[in-house]
């Protein structure tokens, strides 16, 4: 049985056989691709051996037939019953998607539990967690000293490399914090999110206080705890700001001016690329590259990805795009309907053509995804600068 193509080269694929009688079935990264219902029963695939003594794995029976010369073998299962259709489903989400050693990244999401975790060599190697706090994890970045900064609806903090808060900016009561940019080392800049304005705030961090304050335009009819998830530095020393209650994104200077706008309904995330170009994040449920001028240069309905919310994506040294899907913790009915055996995808990795990369659903120790960021490419902190403060 074959499936009319070779193989991919330099990748990992799942194949699983199954037969049921005469019928035999073969799947690819849990796709049925072939199918035979006449095949050979074991043990009557070669006449007169009453044992199965040419059925190895990773290697050919005769030696015109080694087409998987070289092949590695890896997770190798055998079952004593036929799978069904739904089972191989099943069983290639759980060893597929709970891959970790895909990437070393740190992890972390809104969710009930304030948990952040680094994942290297295929495992969780560190972790943080705050069970006594309050809020959300909404915005977290891993600097080059170590430190971890954290806005977490309640206030915005920094971590040392033990978790360890080194400094916490408590939000006045009836307003909220959900996002967060180093300036050097010697300045924090965040979103106070309040009604009839928001403030875009720049505190020195030797004595937090307030160097600089400007207001920010809301959607009055929106709800304050839905105005904004993330704003970012960029290399030209501005600072991009994802509208998410008011649709759009913008850009402003130091001085509190709006630099440009761009209109993108629901933006959840927002990030500057290396060549200059925007990559915004809707929870319409779409990722989009676009130029200054507002040309769409990439785009990709995530939706076709099985995420439902996506909230941040982040492009990758080799090209790729990495997008985090969120579970709400709060909707009932959703958690009502969790299912253990399929659970939401976490993250996606989607190459330049919109082709899945790598998917994860590591469910059992880590929740909801909104954070994504390879500890290899750490936030360098004297590189961040807004305007004069650098």
């Amino acid at each position: 049985m074959d499936i009319g193509k070779p193989s991919a080269k330099g990748e990992w694929q799942y194949v699983v056989y199954t037969q049921d009688g005469t019928y035999g079935r073969l799947y690819l990264n849990g796709k049925l691709v072939a199918f035979n219902n006449d095949m050979f029963t074991m043990s009557r695939t070669f006449p007169g051996e009453e044992t199965p003594v040419y059925n190895w794995m990773g290697r050919a029976p005769f030696p015109g037939d080694s087409f998987l010369a070289g092949t590695l073998l890896s997770d190798v299962r055998v079952y004593t019953e036929a799978l069904s259709d739904r089972e191989v489903r099943t069983l290639t989400n759980k060893v597929l998607r709970e891959d970790l050693t895909a990437h070393d990244f740190l992890y972390c999401g809104e969710s009930h539990d304030r948990k952040i975790f680094k994942v290297a060599d295929g495992r969780i190697v560190w972790r943080y967690d705050n069970p006594a706090g309050r809020g959300e994890l909404s915005d977290t970045i891993l600097l080059d000293d170590g430190h971890i900064l954290i806005a977490d609806q309640f206030g915005a903090a920094e971590l040392d490399a033990d978790g360890r808060e080194l400094w916490r900016i408590p939000a006045p009561e009836g307003t909220e914090i959900h996002t967060l940019q180093p300036i050097g080392t010697k300045y924090i800049l965040y979103i106070l999110q309040d009604l009839p304005v928001a403030k875009v705030i720049v505190r020195r961090l030797s004595d937090m206080k307030v160097v600089r304050q400007f207001d920010v335009p809301v959607n009055p009819d929106a709800l304050m705890h839905f105005q904004f998830r993330c704003a970012r530095l960029t290399r030209r020393g501005t600072l991009l700001i994802a509208h998410m209650g008011d649709g759009g994104i913008t850009e402003w200077d130091d001085r509190g001016r709006m630099l440009a706008k761009w209109d993108i309904p629901g933006p959840w995330g927002v990030c500057e690329l290396d060549n200059g170009d925007i990559l915004a994040v809707s929870n319409r449920n779409y990722v989009r590259q676009f130029r200054r001028d507002g040309t769409v240069v990439w785009e990709q309905d995530l939706a076709r990805y099985g995420c439902t919310i996506p909230q941040k994506a982040y492009r990758l040294k080799n090209g790729n795009t990495v997008v985090t899907n969120w579970f709400s913790e709060w909707d009932e009915v959703a958690v009502g309907s969790f299912d253990r055996s399929a659970p939401p995808v976490q993250v996606v990795e989607i190459d330049p053509e919109g082709r899945l990369v790598w998917q994860m659903a590591s469910w059992e120790e880590m929740g909801p995804a909104t954070t994504f960021q390879p500890l290899d490419e750490p936030v360098v902190r004297s590189a961040c600068f807004f305007g004069r403060f650098k």
